[in-house]
């Protein structure tokens, strides 16, 4: 009975395991198939898995993009509510600016239109004022040489200021051209041309026509600078000493050098720098006194601020007759 039981159980055994065997050499394979076929399919979830990361970074850098764009975006957004903000308050300021310049122009327009009429008046005082410096003052003078003189002499207004305008020289030489300069102003014309008349009239002789236009010089006051110009020096053109009525050394010397030069006679400007004083040496014949030699002729002595001179005559005051020659020519 034992060895039947044995026998079954060896027989089930072994159908079994001839029958695994036959199916496994039947299921062989297929199993091989399947396996080639997962092997694929791990290998394509593989290339999957990869893509697939490689899409999550490609995702997670366009989103990063996508982050700073939009920080960008916001930040631009910001830029521009400001720039809209400084444009609102530039047009406010424009306006503004828009109202000021229509009124500034109003008050331009009210100035363009006083300056106008400030013009014109100008023009009209321009005008005046040309009538009243063209007015000729006349100056009277009186004198005396070998009996009584008086003179008429009409000084343009224009004149007697275009030389006050001047400016003032400081060197005794240039008092030679303030001199001869002044030789062609109308009114030294016509001192001169009245002073000929009257020494064709009397018949004077150089000598004598030049103690009589050294008379009328001298007749005029003596006057000190900084009393009558507040300056220490101002050297007076001949027009300023005839308008203004007197002047001192220089100012009667460079008139009397004036008229005597015009008049034909050689003179010079004497310079005694230890008196400080200017005087006029005159070259004229048959005299005698006081003079110096320049260039072989003698230039006697002429002192123009004082009456009672005649050529030749020295002032006891002036201690030194050392003198700077400066030729009037």
């Amino acid at each position: 009975m034992k060895k039947m039981v044995l026998i079954i159980v060896v027989a089930l055994l072994a159908g079994g395991g001839l029958g695994y065997l036959i199916s496994y050499l039947n299921y062989t394979p297929v199993l091989e198939t399947h396996a080639a076929k997962i092997n694929s399919q791990y290998n394509e979830i593989s290339q999957l898995v990869q893509l697939n990361c490689s899409l999550e970074q490609a995702i997670n850098q366009k989103e990063s993009l996508i982050q700073n764009q939009e920080s960008e975006i916001s930040g631009l957004e910001a830029e521009s509510t400001n720039l809209r903000t400084q444009i609102s308050s530039l047009e406010e300021q424009y306006t503004s600016l828009e109202s000021d310049f229509s009124k500034a122009q109003e008050e331009i327009d009210g100035y363009q239109q006083q300056l106008s009429e400030k013009s014109k008046s100008i023009i009209s005082l321009g005008n005046r004022l040309n009538e009243v410096l063209s007015i000729d003052v006349p100056q009277h003078y009186e004198w005396n040489y070998n009996g009584s003189w008086e003179l008429n002499i009409p000084i343009t207004l224009s004149s007697y200021v275009n030389y006050s305008e001047k400016k003032r020289p400081i060197d005794v030489a240039d008092f030679v051209d303030m001199a001869t300069e002044s030789e062609s102003d109308p009114c030294i014309q016509f001192l001169v041309n009245e002073f000929c008349e009257i020494a064709d009239t009397k018949r004077y002789t150089d000598r004598q026509l030049a103690n009589f236009v050294a008379s009328f010089v001298q007749s005029l006051p003596y006057t000190v600078d900084y009393d009558t110009k507040s300056r220490d020096e101002y050297p007076r053109y001949p027009v300023e000493t005839l308008f203004d009525r007197g002047g001192d050394c220089e100012d009667t010397s460079i008139l009397v050098a004036t008229l005597l030069d015009s008049l034909g006679i050689n003179v010079i400007l004497l310079y005694m720098e230890d008196d400080q004083h200017i005087a006029v040496g005159v070259d004229v014949p048959n005299t005698y006194g006081t003079y110096w030699e320049y260039l072989g002729d003698k230039y006697w002595f002429l002192e123009t601020t004082a009456e009672g001179f005649s050529i030749g005559d020295y002032p006891k005051e002036l201690e030194d007759e050392r003198a700077y020659i400066y030729p009037v020519w």
